[in-house]
């Protein structure tokens, strides 16, 4: 299963977590470089320079290091579980223990980890506003505890705010922001969005999916039109749903078995 594909260095690295490897991809024909393999069920990549990168994952209780050009696991992060999405903002790698309520706090060059910041249960998704203050999407497990999204600060780790979702049922993903980093995209029963500023969380999607079972969410950072994926009913092709900002639906196409992940790749001309 593709799980995820990022940009980094003029290729794409494509993460395919059930064949427990990452195609490597030149953007310029989506003509494979090399694979990347050594890996347990790997899910996202994040790059961090030319020899330096990491790989999360689900199953193997560690991050992989590995080096972005040669394709070779070169080291490990024990990190006692699963681990998921990450993000990197200066000296420090932020990233979800998933099935925790913590964030990992990775030194990039000395590969330690230097901290841990508790949030709420399950941890999904984060992103940095255009303040750099961190924000922390967190599902509540499966009818457990309430879903929460904290705003923490990036510097000293410590929790700024703290939101919370009406209910337990609720079970938000895919945190996200559009261009200028002061508006956050989310899915819950639809897309919904919150202001950086805001002093309440919005729970009344301004996109609904009252037909379809949105999977995926992204935001094109070079025009601003949102993305949804509809995973239909997890068996047939699914739909990809494309809109302004505002929420009006500009166009939709078919994709291939449960669509999830989006990468923006600029087009040169």
């Amino acid at each position: 299963m593709l799980q995820s594909s990022t940009l980094f260095e003029g290729k794409l690295f494509v993460v395919v977590n059930n064949s427990n490897k990452i195609e490597v991809l030149d953007t310029a024909n989506f003509i494979s470089m090399g694979v990347i393999t050594g890996l347990t069920s790997p899910r996202y990549f994040i790059g961090i320079n030319s020899s330096k990168a990491y790989v999360s994952d689900l199953y193997s209780n560690k991050i992989s290091i590995v080096n972005p050009t040669t394709f070779q696991v070169v080291g490990e992060i024990n990190t006692g579980g699963w681990t998921e999405k990450m993000l990197l903002f200066d000296n420090s790698i932020f990233v979800t223990k998933k099935a925790t309520n913590q964030i990992l706090v990775i030194d990039k060059n000395t590969d330690v980890i230097t901290d841990s910041i508790t949030v709420g249960r399950e941890p999904n998704s984060l992103v940095l506003d255009n303040q750099n203050n961190l924000w922390v999407l967190c599902s509540g497990g499966i009818n457990e505890t309430i879903p929460q999204l904290f705003k923490i600060d990036v510097f000293n780790h410590n929790v700024v705010s703290t939101f919370d979702f009406p209910s337990v049922a609720d079970s938000p993903s895919s945190l996200t922001t559009d261009s200028s980093k002061t508006v956050l995209f989310y899915l819950n029963n639809g897309i919904c969005k919150h202001t950086v500023n805001s002093t309440s969380i919005s729970t009344s999607p301004f996109i609904s999916n009252s037909t379809s079972i949105f999977y995926g969410l992204g935001v094109n950072p070079f025009n601003n039109e949102i993305y949804a994926a509809d995973a239909i009913d997890y068996v047939q092709a699914g739909r990809v749903f494309r809109y302004t900002i505002n929420g009006e639906e500009l166009a939709s196409f078919s994709t291939g078995n449960i669509p999830q992940d989006f990468t923006f790749i600029p087009i040169e001309h």
